[in-house]
């Protein structure tokens, strides 16, 4: 039988099946909340996740080399359109701004390259290779895989 305006009557769920929707709905939300509570937590612990004012800090000697409106070149040896490569770059845009990034490749030269390396410049094969390959000449190693560069 349906409801005088022709609305078909709504059928009565039992008790039992309501306390199992609430306590599936109770048990989700618990385990958002949880879920949350993490995350919080993870964040209080690495406030900077991508370790930006590191690279800030790691940069600093190179960026007080170079004036603030220079174009500078940057060479890596991480294959570039890796994910790594692109976080290793934004990482190095962000610690050398204002000053305009861009790669070896696409950099005319008269003035400075910055390298990147995952290694030591003694230790990398890849940087004296590239380095004799766009005619750069050392300035500076400053360890740990950052070297700053000329290009006439």
């Amino acid at each position: 039988m349906g409801y005088p305006d022709g609305f078909p009557a709504m059928k009565k769920s039992p008790p039992s099946v309501l306390v199992i929707v609430a306590a599936v709905a109770a048990l989700l939300a618990f385990n958002a909340a949880m879920d949350y509570y993490r995350a919080a937590e993870e964040a209080a612990r690495e406030p900077d996740p991508y370790r930006l004012e590191r690279q800030r800090e790691r940069f600093r000697p190179v960026r007080e080399a170079i004036p603030p409106e220079a174009v500078v070149g940057y060479l890596s040896d991480l294959p570039r359109g890796e994910f790594a490569a692109r976080i290793a770059f934004s990482g190095a845009q962000y610690a050398l701004a204002p000053r305009l990034l861009v790669p070896v490749d696409r950099f005319p030269g008269g003035g400075y390259v910055i390298g990147n390396f995952t290694a030591d410049l003694k230790d990398n094969r890849f940087a004296a290779k590239a380095a004799a390959q766009h005619g750069l000449e050392l300035v500076k190693d400053y360890g740990a895989g950052l070297v700053l560069y000329r290009k006439p």
